[in-house]
């Protein structure tokens, strides 16, 4: 499968409507050091990440941080376990590279080097160098006369990470290590700002040029253009109702569309009740990212849930609206500073958005529905 597969062989034609960003991300290989990849969740990134590099054919590290653990405060060493994985991976496809960097790395602290491989010691009294695990994949790049990347998708999750500062790992790469590419996607545009510290002038990243891809929601048009010619691919010609139907109910989310179209041609079948069927999973899906959420936020679990549900009764509502109704379901009057932080930790994670007039969002037509 190409456009409708979950989980696809990622290639060029699986990013139908997005050949403008494609073309920016390349531009951006070419020019910048710290490129970010930016969307609201299930737009498109991770396939945008690996299409161009594929492509490209560029060496590249993608650690995954979704990986990592919900719902709490990470340890270092949960995250060097993911980052010790991919770069394992890709030391076996790329042997040349592979052989100078094992060689610079078994001097560097806190690192094992096992044949074509690298562990972590774990000895308290023994740190990991990364920053000196980065400088020997910098110089084994440098020899090959290559430019590689290093990505981290959902970086935003960097920032849970206890007792150690990545940002400032992130700024030494950017800042002494010319061979290597810094990418980073995210879905909580807000969260990820604040972690490279866009408006934070104390911060190590601040003030550093960087590029910024931002990916959308399909418009009305390209949903339907990317469903009819999805089901082109398998010989299946849906009635105009049930396209129609599909984009008023999932608002151009890509990961959706998808989604059903997987459903659609792995059942054979086209009709309203397979839509319905999809959002009542998805639904599931969407309240669980949501809950991850809350979990981090105990305290002030049932005011969030208030106040979104308050925006997905009334589909768009206003500061004043959302907190009015707050204030009378918990009969108690919110400082207005505390208010205002609630919708500013929801907008961050990417759960609410303002519209060009200034009235609160849900962005996810999925999540909608589940707490309607």
């Amino acid at each position: 499968m190409t456009f409708f597969d979950p989980k696809p062989k990622v290639k060029k034609e699986d990013l139908y409507n997005r050949e403008e960003e494609l073309e920016k991300l390349k531009f951006a290989l070419k020019t910048s050091p710290l490129i970010l990849i930016l969307g609201l969740r299930r737009t498109g990134k991770t396939s945008l990440l690996y299409t161009t590099l594929n492509e490209f054919k560029i060496p590249n590290i993608i650690v995954d941080l979704r990986a990592l653990p919900q719902d709490k405060v990470l340890s270092l060493s949960e995250f060097t376990s993911i980052l010790r994985q991919q770069i394992n991976n890709f030391l076996l496809k790329r042997r040349k590279i592979a052989k100078h960097f094992l060689k610079l790395v078994e001097h560097v602290e806190g690192i094992r080097v096992m044949g074509l491989s690298i562990s972590f010691k774990k000895s308290r009294r023994e740190k990991i160098n990364l920053a000196g695990l980065f400088e020997a994949l910098n110089e084994a790049a440098e020899r090959e006369g290559i430019r590689m990347v290093v990505a981290f998708d959902e970086a935003q999750e960097l920032r849970r990470i206890a007792a150690y500062r990545l940002d400032r790992l992130l700024a030494y790469i950017y800042d002494r290590l010319r061979s290597i590419t810094l990418i980073l996607t995210g879905s909580q545009i807000g969260l990820l700002y604040s972690f490279i510290g866009v408006n934070n002038p104390a911060s190590p990243l601040y003030g550093r040029a960087r590029s910024e891809i931002h990916l959308k929601n399909f418009t009305h048009e390209q949903s339907r253009t990317f469903l009819i010619e999805g089901f082109k691919q398998y010989n299946m010609h849906p009635p105009d109702n049930f396209i129609e139907y599909a984009i008023n109910k999932l608002n151009g989310v890509v990961g959706w569309l998808t989604l059903l179209g997987y459903k659609a041609v792995t059942q054979r079948r086209v009709d309203k009740s397979l839509v319905d069927e999809m959002i009542e999973e998805a639904e599931k899906l969407a309240l669980n990212e949501f809950n991850h959420f809350l979990n981090l936020r105990w305290q002030a679990k049932r005011r969030y849930i208030l106040i979104m549900k308050t925006i997905a009764r009334l589909e768009k509502a206003t500061w004043t609206q959302i907190k009015t109704s707050l204030e009378i379901s918990i009969n108690k009057k919110v400082d207005d500073k505390n208010f205002t932080t609630l919708l500013k930790n929801l907008v961050n994670s990417g759960f609410i958005h303002k519209n060009q007039i200034g009235e609160y969002e849900i962005s996810d037509p999925i999540l909608k529905y589940a707490l309607k």
